[in-house]
C-alpha cells in the first residue's frame, strides 16, 4: 500500500502542489498570448497523497502541446522540465489545447483538471481520473478576450505511472470537504467482476492507511469491483461496493488493460443517514405476484458538478430485506403472497446530502390477483392452504382473480391413460375471472410431493387437462417434483404417470382367463413389451407378486410350453425383440393350487396371468 504521508506532511504537499501548478485565479492581464504552466506527479495513484517517501523524483519530464481539435499526432510545441518542481511555461495564442507529459520509464499521461477542493477530504479527489490518451484528455482553453472562459487558470496536473496498473482510492465519513473526514483502518477488497461471488476475491484485502487511502498495485489486466467493509465495535459489519451501493450486482466495473490506473474507487460511511419525512417516495403498481412495482422520488438533488446524486434503492417484503434487489423497479416474487412491499431510497454521492426516503406500502400481495398485462403470473392458495400451482398468462386484457381447488378422487373426472402415483391423487380445478388471450394460452406449473416415487417417476410426471370429456396430455416440461403444461382453457387438471404401451404377456404365458399349467417349483419366463427400452428400473416395489385363488371350474389348464432352470429371479431387456423378460421362480409348496400373478409396473399399471401348479 502506498501513501505514507502524515497529515502535516500531506497538507504541506497539497499546498506546494497548488502553488507550483496553479495560475492565480484573480484578474489576469491578457494579450493575444498567455503563459500556461503545468506539472507532473510520479506514481501518484493516490493523487494528492503524492508518492512513497522512497521514490526518486522524476527528471527530464517532456511536455507536448497539441491542438485539441486535431488528431494528437503532431505537437504544436514541446518543452522539458529538469525535475518535478520545475515550472514549464508555454506562450500560447487563443485556442483549445491538450497537453501530454512523458518521462523515461513511465507511461504517457495527459493533463487533467481537478476540483482542488478541501484538504483531507474526498472532494479533493473525486473529479480526477487519469487521462491515458489524447481522446480522454481534458481541454485547456486560452481566451484573451474573455478571461473567465480560460480553463488553464485552474489547478491541474498529470500523473505518470510505470507499466504496472493499479486500483486506488479513499474512504471517508463525509462526502464534503470537512477536515479529518478520511477514515483509516477500513477493509478494502478487490474482486474479479467476471467470477462467481464466492470465488471472486483477488489476493489479500487491504486496510486504508492513516490518511484514509489505499492502493492495489500491480493488478493484472481484467475487470474488477471494489468492496469496502467497516466493522462496528459490536462485531457487525457494514459493506459498500464502489460506487456507494450495498449490492455487488449494482457495483460498477473497473477495467484494467495492464497499463492503466483507476485512481478513485471510494466509499463513504456517514455516522447515520436520517429518513427525510418531508420528502416523498411514491410506490406504484399492482399487489400481484410477478407485478413490476416502481418507486419514484419527488426530487433528487444534483451534485456539486451538476450530475445527479446517486440513488440507491432497497426493497422489503414486510420487514424483511430482499437480498440483491436494487434499482427503482421491483418484480414481486412468487413467495410474496400475503406480504406488503415497500422501498427505501438512499441519496449518496460526493457533495450530496446523505439522506433517505421511505415509500408507502403496497399490499398485502394477493397471490390470486391476475392483473392486466403480458406474462402475468398468479400462484393462488388452494383450499388446503397450499400454493401448488403457478400460472403465467401470455396476455391479460381484463383483470380478475384466479383460484385453485384441490379435488378429491370422487369429484374428479373418469380416469384416463395415466396413473396417479401420489396419495391422494393430484386433481385440481383451476378457474379465473380474468379475460386472457386464449391463443397465447396459459402455462400451468404444478409442484408435488415425490415421496414413494422412484427418481424416474419423480422427474417424469405429466400434466393432464380434461377437455371435451377426455383427458388431454398438455405437458411441455417435467422435472423432479414439478410439471408444466400449456392450456388454452380452464377445467380440471391432473398430475399423473403416463401409461406405457404394454404388450403381453408373450409366449409361453397366456393372458386373460387362460389357466397356465406348470410344475410347482419351476421357473417361467414372463415376456412383455412396454414400447421401448425404459431401463431395468420399471418394476414397482415387490413386483411381481402372486396370490392364491380358487381354481376356476370348467377351465382346462394350458400347459406352459417353456420353463427354465430354477434360479434367482431377474429382469433383462432384448433389443432385437424390443421385449423384457422376467424369470419368475415358483414355489414347490404351491403344488395342487391356483394363483394369480400380478406384474405391477412403475407407470402405475398392473398386468395379470392365472396359473395352475402341478406336483
Amino acid at each position: 500500500m502506498s501513501g505514507k504521508l502524515t497529515p502535516r506532511r500531506f497538507a504541506a504537499v497539497v499546498g506546494a502542489l497548488v502553488v507550483l501548478l496553479a495560475v492565480p485565479l484573480g484578474p489576469v492581464a491578457f494579450s493575444d498570448h498567455a503563459s500556461v504552466s503545468v506539472g507532473a506527479v510520479p506514481h501518484s495513484t493516490e493523487l494528492v497523497a503524492m508518492v512513497d517517501s522512497g521514490t526518486e523524483p522524476l527528471t527530464e519530464i517532456t511536455y507536448d502541446v497539441f491542438a485539441a481539435d486535431g488528431d494528437g499526432s503532431a505537437p504544436l510545441a514541446t518543452n522539458k522540465a529538469e525535475h518535478i518542481f520545475g515550472t514549464v511555461p508555454f506562450h500560447l495564442p487563443d485556442g483549445r489545447y491538450k497537453i501530454r507529459a512523458t518521462a523515461p520509464g513511465f507511461l504517457e499521461g495527459w493533463y487533467t483538471s481537478t476540483a482542488g477542493a478541501g484538504e483531507f477530504s474526498i472532494s479533493e479527489l473525486i473529479t480526477y481520473q487519469d487521462s491515458r490518451t489524447f481522446a480522454t484528455a481534458d481541454v485547456i482553453v486560452v481566451d484573451s478576450l474573455t478571461p473567465a472562459n480560460s480553463s488553464w487558470t485552474h489547478a491541474g496536473w498529470t500523473v505518470l505511472h510505470s507499466a504496472a496498473s493499479s486500483v486506488s482510492g479513499a474512504v471517508a465519513s463525509s462526502s464534503g470537504g470537512e477536515a479529518g473526514s478520511l477514515l483509516s483502518g477500513i477493509g478494502v477488497e478487490l474482486h474479479d467482476a467476471a467470477a462467481a461471488p464466492e470465488t471472486s476475491l483477488v489476493g489479500e484485502a487491504l486496510r486504508t492507511d492513516a490518511n484514509g487511502y489505499y492502493t492495489f498495485e500491480g493488478v493484472a489486466p481484467g475487470t474488477y469491483k471494489v468492496r469496502f467493509v467497516k466493522e462496528s465495535p459490536e462485531g457487525g459489519i457494514t459493506e459498500r461496493w464502489w460506487p456507494e451501493t450495498p449490492h455487488r450486482a449494482e457495483a460498477e466495473v473497473i477495467t484494467l488493460t495492464g497499463g492503466n490506473h483507476f485512481n478513485l474507487a471510494y466509499a463513504v460511511f456517514p455516522p447515520s443517514v436520517p429518513v427525510d419525512a418531508a420528502r416523498v417516495l411514491t410506490l406504484s403498481g399492482q399487489p400481484a405476484l410477478g407485478a413490476t412495482l416502481t418507486a419514484a422520488p419527488d426530487f433528487v438533488e444534483a451534485g456539486p458538478f451538476g450530475e445527479p446524486c446517486l440513488q440507491r434503492y432497497t426493497w422489503f417484503l414486510g420487514t424483511d430485506l430482499v437480498e440483491d434487489a436494487y434499482g427503482p423497479t421491483f418484480v414481486v416474487p412468487l413467495d410474496a403472497g400475503g406480504k406488503s412491499v415497500s422501498a427505501r431510497l438512499d441519496i449518496a454521492g460526493i457533495g450530496c446530502t446523505y439522506t433517505a426516503l421511505a415509500s408507502n406500502s403496497i399490499g398485502p400481495v394477493d397471490p390470486g390477483l391476475t392483473a392486466v398485462g403480458n406474462d402475468v403470473v398468479a400462484a393462488p392458495v388452494d383450499n388446503t392452504g397450499q400454493a401448488p400451482a403457478t400460472l403465467e398468462f401470455g396476455q391479460v386484457t381484463t383483470a380478475g382473480n384466479t383460484t385453485v381447488t384441490r379435488l378429491g378422487s370422487e369429484a374428479a373426472p373418469p380416469a384416463g391413460s395415466f396413473s396417479s402415483l401420489t396419495d391422494p391423487p393430484l386433481y385440481y380445478d383451476i378457474e379465473t375471472s380474468a379475460v386472457f388471450d386464449a391463443a397465447l394460452g396459459v402455462e400451468v406449473c404444478i409442484t408435488f410431493d415425490t415421496a414413494g416415487m422412484t427418481q424416474a417417476q419423480a422427474a417424469g410426471q405429466h400434466l393432464y387437462h380434461y377437455v371435451d370429456g377426455a383427458w388431454e396430455d398438455i405437458t411441455v416440461s417435467s422435472s423432479t417434483g414439478r410439471v408444466c403444461g400449456v392450456t388454452h382453457s380452464f377445467s380440471p387438471f391432473a398430475v399423473g404417470q403416463p401409461h406405457w404401451p404394454f404388450t403381453g404377456f408373450l409366449q409361453p404365458v397366456d393372458t386373460g382367463a387362460v389357466l397356465n399349467a406348470m410344475t410347482a417349483g419351476a421357473s417361467v419366463p414372463l415376456k412383455f413389451g412396454v414400447g421401448g427400452n425404459r431401463g431395468l428400473d420399471i418394476l414397482a416395489g415387490g413386483a411381481p407378486s402372486s396370490s392364491a385363488i380358487a381354481c376356476p371350474g370348467g377351465t382346462a389348464p394350458d400347459d406352459i410350453e417353456q420353463t427354465v432352470a430354477a434360479g434367482t429371479s431377474l429382469l433383462s431387456y432384448n433389443a432385437a425383440s424390443d421385449s423384457y423378460t422376467f424369470v419368475w421362480k415358483t414355489e414347490k409348496a404351491w403344488a395342487g393350487s391356483c394363483r394369480q400373478l400380478e406384474l405391477r409396473l412403475n407407470d402405475g399399471t398392473v398386468h395379470t396371468a392365472l396359473f395352475h401348479f402341478r406336483k
